[in-house]
């Protein structure tokens, strides 16, 4: 019986470590960049364009909301615990291509 409640305790021990990222730096998405996100605190809403993934394990999204009157308006940051999915957005259209440069929405430091 001890030796199969052990086999149990390792076994759960096992599922328990597998289930966690594999180091304290990497943590899992739970967003695709191109869905269109809302916030659940201020209802602001936009396409996921940029995740950003800071040393803390603090993961952000930037929302890019539609143009207004012709004219780009900026992306938010928001912290991904606070983020809902509205709808599949773009994230099936639009392929990531490496092609660098600067990006417009950058996280601005206050």
């Amino acid at each position: 019986m001890e030796g199969l409640l052990f086999i149990v305790f390792v076994l759960l021990l096992l599922v328990w470590a597998l289930s966690k990222p594999i180091n304290s730096n990497q943590s899992r998405s739970m967003f695709k960049l191109g869905q269109k996100l809302r916030c659940k605190v201020t209802g602001f809403e936009g396409i996921a364009i940029v995740k950003c993934e800071y040393i803390n394990g603090c993961v952000q999204y930037c929302l890019k909301p539609p143009a207004k009157d012709g004219k780009m308006l900026e992306g938010e940051y928001v912290d991904q615990q606070q983020l809902e999915i509205i709808d599949e957005g773009i994230s099936n259209v639009i392929t990531a291509k490496e092609t660098g440069g600067i990006m417009p929405d950058m996280p601005k430091y206050r």
